[in-house]
């Protein structure tokens, strides 16, 4: 698998990239030359790559693991929203816990 990808990547990126899979040692002489035409790739391909696995794991790997106001929390970056998804948890084990040992009416 790993020489199938090196080589769809140096076919598919000799037109941009010169077949340079290497940001950094293409970084340098783009600098130098000063063209940024195709520079592009390098940082769009990691990028998109990182936020493709990330939905790949949360959403069909590891699909309940996190409810979806702490994956929103995680996204959007506030913390208001993850002490809320924080607190859901804490209040079901509560209201269960205390069903258990009452009984009645538990609302």
């Amino acid at each position: 698998m790993m020489g199938i990808s090196l080589a769809l990547g140096h076919l598919i990126g000799v037109y941009f990239t010169g077949c340079s899979m290497n940001p950094a040692r293409s970084f340098g002489p783009a600098i130098i030359v000063g063209r940024f035409e195709v520079h592009w790739i390098f940082w769009v391909g990691p990028l998109a790559g990182a936020v493709l696995a990330s939905l790949i794991y949360n959403f069909i790997l590891f699909p309940g693991t996190k409810t979806m106001a702490q994956r929103l929390a995680i996204l959007m970056g506030s913390e208001e929203v993850e002490k809320v998804a924080e607190e859901e948890p804490e209040k079901r084990e509560s209201q269960s816990s205390s069903g258990d040992t009452e009984s009645g009416n538990v609302s």
